[in-house]
């Protein structure tokens, strides 16, 4: 396991020699090697130093991008990073302004089952935040949420239903703003 030093010296060496371009622009090039990059990602993403080259050094940007893959491993490993940057409420702010809401809310109704527990996490994070409250409100996830809910089974779906309920409660906070 690498200390906060070692991976912050592997995150500016990655950037700082190009590397980091020349993995977004493999990235881009097909589905095996978007799946490897984005494994990357998602290994690099446990780590604090990490997780500030993703957000301000052009990564979140890819990563909405490549959600329209529709490969669901794909968007399964960058659901994980989402969950990893969201855990650190410094850069929810910058999730959003990067236009993070409209991309989870856009890829919700269309998203398998495998990946609810995992999308829920990420907007439970966003739900939060005065930053993406309103917005979610707005994109009338409450809404959507409720309907969730209201269609879960109590016993096989607990996780996720507790999950939902927090959404709600949260938004329900932001909806009278």
């Amino acid at each position: 396991m690498m200390n906060f030093r070692q991976m912050e010296d592997l995150c500016a060496l990655l950037y700082s020699d190009g590397l980091m371009r020349e993995l977004l622009q493999l990235a881009k090039s097909d589905v095996l090697h978007c799946a490897l990059v984005v494994r990357l990602f998602t290994c690099l993403s446990i780590h604090t130093a990490a997780v500030r080259y993703i957000v301000f050094h052009g990564v979140l940007e890819m990563l909405f991008a490549l959600m329209k893959t529709r490969n669901d491993e794909i968007i399964y490993s960058i659901l994980m990073v989402f969950v990893r940057v969201l855990s650190r409420k410094e850069h929810i702010k910058s999730f959003v302004a990067k236009g993070g809401v409209l991309c989870i809310c856009q890829l919700f109704p269309s998203a398998p089952v495998s990946h609810r527990c995992m999308l829920l996490q990420v907007l439970t994070s966003l739900s939060l935040s005065k930053h993406a409250g309103p917005q979610l409100c707005d994109l009338n996830m409450l809404e959507t949420i409720y309907n969730l809910a209201n269609s879960l089974d109590q016993l096989t779906d607990s996780f996720n239903l507790k999950f939902c309920k927090a959404i709600l409660s949260n938004l329900k906070i932001w909806s009278r703003h």
